[in-house]
């Protein structure tokens, strides 16, 4: 995973900013396969546990497989011809197996392959984390020596701050990780779709966008310049916000009594 994300990211301009780019993220590259070692190790000891993780692979391919067949039967199961109640209610709570009446057990299908779901997903997710977490939480507590020196000489009060600062600091790696974020996402959607409804598994389909290389192109097009996307953002509603004060001091009557109160102006012209 860091070998195909450095490939994407280095710079090819020039052999020179390819070593740069290289020499760079070595260090990184190295910490990488070290824990990658100790995971093979570790998993060569454990047998057991050997059998889910050499097999991620089958499980995040069967989990694909799952959201398919259930995004099938969704699309070809809901409507509002049966079942008792009003039509938001039928439309909403009363699937039947493409669209046969006498199949009223819909939802025990979509709770029986939402449990195959929930499996395959914590499985991948749990080798996810265990392969990626360490990683984060050592580079959000690595410190050079001489931040080390300066860490012994420090009292309780400062190493505890210290250690309040590194903890933060391993919170906003980890929430900033878009795969990271991607597989809790991806673990609790198929819980929420299997307890609550079945139109999460909805968000299931991304899965296509990580699967291929072209079109996860496509969202580290967005991902990647995230913060010059909210700075933008950010900037429009600021300019919208201004507009608004000019509009409500200037323009009242125009609005016809929606002008009452500047936040409603403003959401208005959001």
């Amino acid at each position: 995973v860091h070998g195909t994300a450095f490939n994407d990211k280095v710079v090819r301009t020039s052999n020179k900013t390819k070593v740069d780019g290289l020499v760079e993220e070595f260090q990184q590259l190295l910490t990488v396969m070290k824990h990658e070692q100790r995971l093979a190790l570790f998993f060569n000891k454990n047998k057991v546990l050997a059998i889910f993780a050499n097999y991620v692979n089958l499980w995040r391919d069967m989990a694909f497989l799952i959201t398919i067949a259930i995004n099938i039967i969704i699309i070809s199961s809901y409507s509002s011809y049966f079942g008792q109640g009003d039509d938001d209610y039928k439309r909403l709570w009363e699937p039947r197996f493409f669209l046969q009446k006498e199949y009223s057990n819909t939802k025990s299908t979509f709770y029986t392959l939402g449990i195959a779901m929930i499996v395959c997903a914590m499985l991948v997710v749990v080798f996810f984390l265990c392969k990626t977490a360490p990683l984060i939480l050592d580079e959000a507590f690595q410190e050079t020596e001489q931040e080390e020196a300066r860490s012994k000489k420090k009292g309780r009060i400062s190493r505890f701050f210290s250690f309040l600062y590194k903890c933060m600091k391993f919170l906003y790696l980890f929430a900033s990780n878009f795969e990271v974020l991607y597989f809790l996402l991806f673990g609790a959607f198929a819980v929420i779709g299997t307890l609550i409804h079945p139109f999460f598994f909805a968000f299931h389909l991304s899965e296509i966008f990580v699967r291929f290389p072209t079109l996860r192109n496509v969202v580290s097009s967005v991902w990647q310049p995230r913060y010059a996307i909210l700075l933008t953002i950010l900037l429009l509603f600021i300019i919208e916000y201004v507009f608004s004060i000019f509009a409500y001091t200037f323009f009242a009557p125009q609005f016809k009594g929606v002008c009452d109160a500047l936040w409603k102006l403003s959401l208005i012209h959001i």
